[in-house]
């Protein structure tokens, strides 16, 4: 029995969709679709045996009968509904779940955003944050350097309380910063770098779910919570996590998957978990050279299966594929600590490391595009380049901010770097792009807004209230900014027109 047209049509949905979030549901609609073809083949011809009769004969082309055809499909409707075999393509929505997807503009899901990027082309900001500006401000419990993520009318911001390590998630209304839920989780105390804290990590966020991480040399633990009420519906415990510094790394979603590198002093892997469940889908190890903070970027290189980008010591800038965790390539370039998270422009991966709160090494990689082919260096800098800080793109141009406020911009088509300047401070927040503005905020509070540009020009420079080492999350008119005891949101303004 030949497509219908209708479940042809149906089963090749998504082939267009670049997003990781429309590739995921094009890829549920397809699988869905297959399934549904093959019971309309099956069903379809025993009822067509049904209807012309025992001697009747099954055409293996298209169907010639027009109404044969039809009634077909009218008893196959009956017979699923019969045995209660209702046929949707999407997860069924539970009770307290929202059932419409947040605007893109709506959404901060991860640590930089949508994969990493820490870029919005929608907004700026203003170029002063003082006096009434500010929407609204609230004091968070204890202390925390993670940065605030956000879908729909929810920002989510984590802390912990530095005498005995309790961790606390929280999320607000983005409106007007009202606390909506609340929800502590016991920990132990242990040692941690003085310049991190027992809530670095990020958390992740899709539709449904919230995805939280922290860890002690007892244990590293991964629980996913309802967004919308704070209610647990899975945790996962992962073994011990033993560092020098403590923890920091922070989870990401992808493709209905919960990736957290667990790149640690003891015993490294990489872990995926199945987002709706907690249940482990792969686990690939790694080896063990010093504690990794960074968070993975997703690559999706064209006509082949999505893949990971993480960065260590030990495997340098590695890619997994999303899927099966197995190894595609890897590339050992780095002879430090790495604590930048990996950043994807155009066909190259930026990433750095360092150790003694300066950045080393920052090397460049144009990523295969085909099977078989291998990574290249293009480039490696050596001097005033980020440890801690991530970087930001605008166009062909990537701008890296480093932890003494030293800002290069590098263009991707010559691979040169066209300005170097030093603004001062000391940061750890990644900068962001909103339009033609990036911005950062030291760990002194000092706002500082750029232009992103080929020629280096200061927009803005002004203080806010108390430091962060947290990156600004963007969205629903608005930035989010986590300072060391407070969650404030700032009202950006629209781009305008040229």
């Amino acid at each position: 029995m030949a497509e219908l047209p209708w479940v042809r049509k149906l089963s090749q949905l998504g082939s267009d969709f670049g997003t990781e979030k429309q590739a995921a549901m094009a890829n549920k609609w397809k699988r869905s679709c297959q399934r549904l073809l093959t019971l309309v083949k099956k069903a379809g011809a025993c009822m067509l045996f049904m209807v012309k009769g025992k001697g009747a004969r099954i055409p293996h082309g298209t169907l010639d009968d027009f109404r044969a055809q039809g009634l077909c499909m009218f008893w196959l409707v009956w017979f699923l509904i019969i045995l209660g075999l209702g046929f949707v393509p999407f997860e069924v929505v539970g009770a307290g779940e929202p059932q419409v997807d947040a605007a893109p503009g709506d959404t901060w899901p991860r640590f930089r955003g949508p994969n990493g990027r820490g870029e919005r082309d929608d907004v700026r900001v203003p170029l002063e944050w003082t006096g009434g500006i500010i929407r609204w401000q609230v004091d968070l419990p204890g202390v925390g350097h993670s940065s605030p993520i956000v879908w729909g009318d929810l920002v989510y911001v984590t802390s912990a309380l530095p005498e005995d390590a309790t961790q606390i998630l929280r999320a607000y209304r983005a409106e007007d910063g009202s606390l909506v839920w609340e929800k502590r989780y016991p920990s132990r105390p242990h040692r941690v770098h003085s310049f991190n804290c027992y809530a670095s990590s990020t958390p992740a966020v899709d539709e449904k779910r919230i995805y939280w991480a922290w860890g002690n040399p007892e244990e590293l633990v991964v629980v996913a919570l309802d967004r919308t009420s704070g209610r647990e519906l899975w945790r996962q415990r992962l073994g011990p996590f033993v560092a020098e510094h403590g923890f920091g790394a922070s989870p990401i979603v992808a493709d209905g998957l919960v990736i957290l590198p667990n790149e640690q002093d003891g015993e490294s892997c990489v872990v995926a978990l199945e987002a709706s469940t907690g249940q482990l889908v792969w686990r690939t190890p790694r080896r063990s050279e010093k504690t990794a903070y960074s968070t993975p970027a997703v690559l999706a290189p064209a006509g082949r299966e999505p893949q990971i980008v993480l960065t260590s010591w030990a495997h340098g800038i590695s890619v997994l594929d999303l899927h099966t965790g197995k190894p595609v390539w890897e590339l050992p370039v780095f002879r430090f600590r790495v604590v930048a998270s990996p950043f994807v422009a155009d066909r190259f991966i930026f990433a750095s490391s360092g150790e003694g709160g300066v950045g080393r090494q920052l090397v460049v990689v144009r990523y295969p595009a085909e099977v078989g082919q291998q990574p290249t260096k293009v480039l490696e800098l050596a001097q005033d380049i980020p440890y801690v800080p991530t970087p930001v793109a605008a166009g062909d141009l990537v701008f890296l901010w480093s932890d003494r406020g030293v800002v290069s911009c590098v263009e991707l088509k010559q691979m040169a770097v066209l300005w170097k300047e030093r603004l001062g401070g000391q940061y750890f927040a990644s900068p962001v792009r909103t339009g033609d503005q990036i911005f950062n905020i030291s760990r002194q509070g000092e706002v500082v807004i750029l232009r992103a540009a080929r020629r280096f020009e200061v927009l803005s420079r002004f203080n806010l209230a108390e430091g962060t080492h947290a990156t600004p999350a963007i969205a629903r008119d608005n930035v989010f900014v986590r300072t060391y005891s407070r969650l404030l949101a700032v009202p950006t303004l629209p781009v305008q027109a040229k």
